[in-house]
């Protein structure tokens, strides 16, 4: 089965905070398997929208440890958006790529505002977590540089000695801000207890 070239579901200046397959101890021990899609670290209330054509097969409104959140059925597959903080699609309705589904959140089990993003193909396919495969093979930001940076954020490289909880109360003042740094990292920091020496991680402002 061909899938087609996917839309982005949202603002693309965001980037990744947690790739596809990554299953780091602290993950895999609360889910007990790879991560099955991507995590975009896109504030609270930014418009989601759907990646292809298809019907709104699923529409979760409760704040369970999901959160809230939209499935779409395509003719290839189906499309996952997690987390979610308004629904504006309900099940049944049809859906043109590009449409406006919902609205960015930290609804359920999150540590920080994202969408978790996902798409599983109805034929089994390589490489593929609970039939979910990753989404960046066929759904690509457009126009955005991959060093892309917000305004509020600096590149900070990890030194010797370095810790989130250090480095939190050297730049913040407040070591208990150490997760502003981490959920910012995640795909780069294997785990909050472990820096490597030499990487260039994101620092909030």
């Amino acid at each position: 089965m061909n899938i087609p070239a996917l839309k982005w579901p949202c603002d693309p200046r965001y980037q990744i905070s947690f790739a596809f397959g990554k299953a780091p101890a602290w993950y895999t021990d609360i889910f007990h398997e790879p991560h099955n899609g991507i995590d975009i670290a896109v504030p609270s209330g930014n418009m989601i929208v759907a990646t292809d054509d298809g019907i709104i097969s699923y529409a979760d409104n409760t704040n369970d440890s999901d959160g809230m959140g939209v499935i779409i059925k395509h003719l290839w597959g189906s499309s996952t958006y997690w987390h979610l903080s308004v629904l504006t699609a309900k099940k049944g309705d049809k859906v043109k790529m590009g449409d406006n589904i919902g609205k960015s959140g930290a609804t359920g089990i999150a540590t920080g505002p994202h969408l978790h993003f996902g798409i599983r193909p109805d034929e089994t396919m390589p490489s593929s977590v609970r039939r979910y495969i990753d989404p960046l093979i066929y759904c690509k930001r457009v126009g955005v540089p991959n060093d892309y940076l917000e305004p509020t954020q600096t590149l900070y490289q990890v030194k010797a000695g370095d810790t989130l909880w250090a480095l939190a109360w050297k730049l913040y003042g407040n070591p208990f801000k150490w997760t502003k740094i981490y959920e910012a990292n995640r795909d780069l920091i294997k785990s909050p207890r472990q820096l490597v020496i030499g990487t260039r991680i994101i620092i909030p402002k």
